[in-house]
């Protein structure tokens, strides 16, 4: 489905017609929902797996800090070169972190390193890593409802829209929590009946 799809099954339900930017912006919230729902039920998301390394540019750390990828969205493994191979790096909380930084028994080495994620960066031990391959999930793209104004009328434009990039099972499942949090209890049949 593309969005005036979507956005003609949304009007049908809720009978009135959405203001500007107004429905996209619930939508990209009704589909970063799903994407939790989706990642906590093990769904395939390879649309939306990054890999940094194995065979593209690896995530690069200077001085044990990385920056965290603008489209970073969830954690899924991280590994360091170490001795002619890559050891998996572990992801930490700030305390465990900090103990195993202060840890005479446990301290993180090239065979046990550790990292932790900050507001903007990744710190990594030890910090001699200057590089890693990091796979995780990125945000999907926001919608953008494009149209051009014809005759006093605005027109769905799909060469300027940015379309959902899941398949129509898991699109019908956003509109289902799109509806829902508008106080629309739905199933899936009646979406799928909009849909002719």
């Amino acid at each position: 489905m593309d969005l005036n799809q979507i956005r003609n099954i949304l009007t049908n339900f809720i009978k009135r017609d959405w203001e500007g930017g107004q429905w996209t912006a619930e939508l990209n919230y009704a589909q970063l929902k799903y994407l939790d729902f989706a990642i906590k039920e093990e769904k395939d998301l390879h649309q939306f797996k990054v890999k940094k390394g194995e065979g593209s540019p690896p995530l690069y750390v200077v001085e044990g800090y990385a920056t965290i990828p603008t489209d970073y969205y969830y954690f899924l493994s991280m590994n360091a070169p170490s001795g002619g191979d890559y050891t998996p790096i572990r992801k930490c909380d700030d305390e465990t972190f900090n103990y195993l930084r202060n840890s005479s028994v446990e301290f993180p080495d090239s065979q046990y390193p550790i990292c932790r994620f900050l507001e903007t960066q990744i710190q990594f031990l030890p910090a001699s890593i200057m590089y890693v391959n990091f796979v995780y999930y990125k945000v999907p793209q926001t919608p953008v409802y494009g149209y051009t104004l014809t005759d006093g009328y605005l027109k769905y434009d799909s060469t300027t829209s940015t379309e959902l990039d899941w398949d129509e099972g898991d699109q019908i499942a956003i509109i289902q929590i799109m509806l829902q949090d508008l106080g629309f209890i739905t199933t899936r049949e009646q979406i799928e009946a909009q849909k002719k």
